[in-house]
C-alpha cells in the first residue's frame, strides 16, 4: 500500500485514522477531511495551521485548515478536521489593490501573478507562450477567482493547485488516447448519470469590439434534440474570433457537466502515481456501453479507512472544456446494461 503522510505546520502527523481528499478538474482548490485521534501525545491544531498531504512523497494537498469539530465523547475522542488548499484565500477574497482594471493586449500570466502576488501563491506556467487579453475588468465586491475566472475561461485555460502551494495555468490534455481501465479488472465497480438540464440547442453570445460595433456568434449543441436558445451578453469587449471559442466553451463545459461516468477503484495510484485530474484514460464497460472508449479524468476522491484505500473516479467526454466547436456525443442510454 502506498505511504500516505499529513504534516502540520513542518511536523507530521500521525494522529489520524481516517482521510478524504478531493482533487477536481473545475475547482482552483482541493479539499481534505481527517480524524484525529486525541492522544496525550497529539500535537495541538488549530484552524488556519498549514496543512500538506502526501502520497508516496509526492504532495497532494497544501493548503490550511478551515474548520475543526472536537467530539469528546468517553468512547470516541475524535477530531473532525477540514481544509482546502491555499488557492482557496483566491476563491473567498476579493482585490484589495488600487487597480481595477488591465487594459492593452496584456499577457494573462503576468496578470495573474500581480493578482496573486500578496497571498504568497505562485504561478506556474504550463502554457507555454501566454495567451493575451485585450480587458480585464475587476468589479467591486467580485471574489478574485471570479475576476480571473473571467479571463481564463475564454482562453481555454484551466486553473489548478499545483499541490506544492502554487497556481497552475494549463490546457485540457491533448491525448488522444489512455492506459485501458477495464470493468472486472481494473476497477470495482462502475455507474454513470446523464443530465440535460443544463444544455441548450441554440447558443448566442453578444459583443462589442474594440471600435464599440455590436456582434453576435452562435453554437449549436447536436445532442439537444428540442428547441432550447440560451443568448448570453459579454460584460468585456472581444475580437470575433474570440467571442466564437467563448460560447463553444460553454457549450462544451455544460456538456461535460453532464456526462458522470464513475469508476470506483483499488488504492491511490495507477502505475506509479496518483490519478491526477486532466487525463485521459480508455474505459470499457459493457455494463455502461463503453468500449475502449478515451474519456477524459475530471475528478478524483481519495479515501483512506480501517478497510484500507479506494479512490473514486468521475470521467467524461473527452472534448470537453475546449473552446473547438461541440461534437455529437452519440450516446445511446437504452444500450446500457440491466435493460434500460
Amino acid at each position: 500500500m502506498s505511504e500516505i503522510a499529513i504534516k502540520i505546520n513542518g511536523y507530521t502527523f500521525r494522529d489520524w485514522n481516517e482521510l478524504t481528499v478531493r482533487k477536481e478538474l473545475e475547482a482552483i482548490a482541493g479539499n481534505f477531511e481527517f480524524n484525529a485521534v486525541q492522544t496525550s501525545k497529539s500535537l495541538a491544531i488549530e484552524t488556519g495551521d498549514k496543512t500538506q498531504i502526501f502520497i508516496d512523497n509526492i504532495p497532494l494537498i497544501h493548503g490550511y485548515i478551515d474548520y475543526i469539530a472536537p467530539d469528546l465523547r468517553p468512547d470516541d475522542r475524535t477530531i473532525q478536521v477540514v481544509g482546502r488548499d491555499n488557492t482557496c484565500d483566491l476563491i473567498d477574497c476579493t482585490h484589495s489593490g488600487s487597480k481595477r482594471e488591465f487594459t492593452g493586449n496584456q499577457s494573462i500570466v503576468s496578470i495573474l501573478e500581480e493578482l496573486v502576488k500578496p497571498f504568497g501563491i505562485g504561478i506556474v506556467n504550463q502554457l507555454g507562450k501566454s495567451p493575451r487579453i485585450q480587458t480585464l475588468k475587476i468589479d467591486p465586491g467580485e471574489t478574485l477567482f471570479e475576476s480571473i475566472e473571467k479571463a481564463t475561461r475564454q482562453l481555454g485555460v484551466i486553473l489548478q493547485p499545483s499541490g506544492d502551494g502554487k497556481l497552475l495555468l494549463t490546457k485540457i490534455t491533448k491525448d488522444q488516447k489512455g492506459s485501458l481501465l477495464r470493468e472486472g479488472y481494473d476497477f470495482l465497480d462502475c455507474f454513470a448519470t446523464y443530465n440535460a438540464e443544463e444544455r441548450f440547442s441554440d447558443y448566442t453570445l453578444k459583443a462589442y469590439d474594440k471600435n464599440h460595433k455590436p456582434f453576435m456568434v452562435r453554437v449549436k449543441d447536436p445532442d439537444i434534440k428540442r428547441y432550447r436558445p440560451l443568448e448570453i451578453v459579454s460584460d468585456v469587449q472581444l475580437e470575433k474570433s474570440e467571442a466564437q471559442k467563448k460560447i463553444n466553451w460553454e457549450a462544451n463545459i455544460r456538456a461535460a457537466r453532464a456526462l458522470d461516468v464513475c469508476v470506483s477503484v483499488q488504492g491511490w495510484t495507477y502505475e506509479g502515481k496518483p490519478w491526477m485530474p486532466n487525463t485521459i484514460y480508455n474505459i470499457s464497460s459493457p455494463k455502461l456501453a463503453l468500449y475502449d472508449r478515451p474519456m477524459l479524468l475530471r475528478s478524483i476522491d481519495y479515501y483512506f479507512d480501517s478497510t484500507g484505500t479506494t479512490t473514486n473516479l468521475s470521467f467524461t467526454r473527452q472534448d470537453a472544456y475546449t473552446p473547438d466547436p461541440i461534437k455529437k456525443e452519440g450516446i445511446d442510454i437504452r444500450r446500457f446494461g440491466y435493460g434500460i
